[in-house]
């Protein structure tokens, strides 16, 4: 293995994407037009696929509101430049001791509950409670640290993938060599991935009122966040990793909401496939969380910790010999 030449990044591969020449240019209107959708896959289990499909209004909507991949590198550069040092200080010396190495980041993005009056539409009255769902409040920082991720180990040289799971499971890189993937479309992925549910509001009169009208007592403890798909989405990510002995393969795992079990069993598992497992226990429940992942579990309570200490993670990981 060997580390890219990355002319802006000492040690670097660039992440510009490759061009295949054998594929038209599209024109600027019908770049737009291309955007990814999830489907379920035949197989069952959860999982989803990809799909490309043409729709111009949620693109053009996603363009004015969502950062383009290029934007957020821009924006998280000096951190991102941090990883790669921390990072390029292990890498050789791991690479000559056991070969390529392999990293999938899998990041649990589930929903969180919030609780509204359909009365009044305050959260803090309980007299008409109702639980509805709605996105993490900190699903940006997560992002951020997909992106400071993938760049890192693109500027590395390192094999890596991403799966992103909530109660189903979505392969939103699989696991390739620097180049191998449009790192903008990755992102689009992960952004349709997420938007692909509808969320309530409490500001929404149409929605409130709708709730009120079918009211009952019970709502007020009726849970609308299943659960996490914590073990398909591990398995998934193992799976990706090439076969044989003696694998340079790591695995981390972020986690902001509670496990519905202990996923320690998942360590044991993981050492009989010579597979490196870790987890980063993230928010504010960090502490809570931590003992139920795995042996080696890091907390990150501040949610910037998560992008900003990716590189020192994965530097963790590789000196877990």
């Amino acid at each position: 293995m060997t580390i890219g030449n990355n002319p802006k990044i000492p040690g670097g591969v660039s992440s510009a994407p490759k061009v295949d020449a054998s594929q038209p240019e599209l024109e600027p209107e019908k770049k737009l037009e291309e955007e990814t959708r999830f489907e379920r896959s035949g197989s069952g289990g959860g999982s989803l696929q990809l799909d490309r499909v043409v729709a111009p209004a949620m693109v053009q909507k996603q363009e004015k509101v969502q950062e383009t991949y290029f934007e957020m590198v821009e924006r998280l550069e000096e951190e991102i430049q941090l990883q790669v040092e921390q990072v390029k200080e292990v890498l050789l010396e791991s690479v000559e001791k056991k070969g390529d190495v392999e990293f999938m980041y899998v990041l649990d993005v589930s929903d969180v509950e919030n609780q509204v009056c359909v009365n009044c539409g305050r959260p803090e009255c309980t007299n008409y409670a109702q639980k509805y769902r709605v996105k993490t409040p900190e699903i940006n920082l997560l992002f951020d640290s997909i992106v400071t991720f993938m760049e890192t180990a693109e500027r590395l040289g390192i094999r890596y993938g991403v799966i992103a799971y909530d109660d189903e499971v979505a392969p939103i890189r699989p696991l390739g060599g620097a180049g191998e993937h449009d790192n903008e479309r990755v992102l689009r992925r992960l952004y349709s991935f997420k938007e692909r549910k509808a969320y309530p509001s409490r500001f929404d009169s149409k929605w409130l009122k709708k709730q009120w009208d079918t009211y009952t007592p019970d709502k007020a403890f009726q849970t609308t966040v299943v659960k996490a798909a914590d073990k398909p989405a591990i398995g998934m990510a193992a799976q990706m990793f090439r076969s044989g002995e003696d694998r340079n393969a790591h695995i981390l795992v972020g986690k902001a909401n509670l496990p519905d079990s202990s996923l320690r069993a998942v360590d044991f598992a993981m050492k009989k496939n010579d597979i490196k497992i870790r987890g980063i226990a993230i928010g504010k429940n960090a502490a809570k969380i931590a003992p139920r992942m795995f042996v080696k579990t890091e907390q990150a309570k501040d949610l910037h910790a998560v992008r900003e200490q990716m590189g020192q993670r994965m530097k963790n990981a590789l000196e877990d010999e």
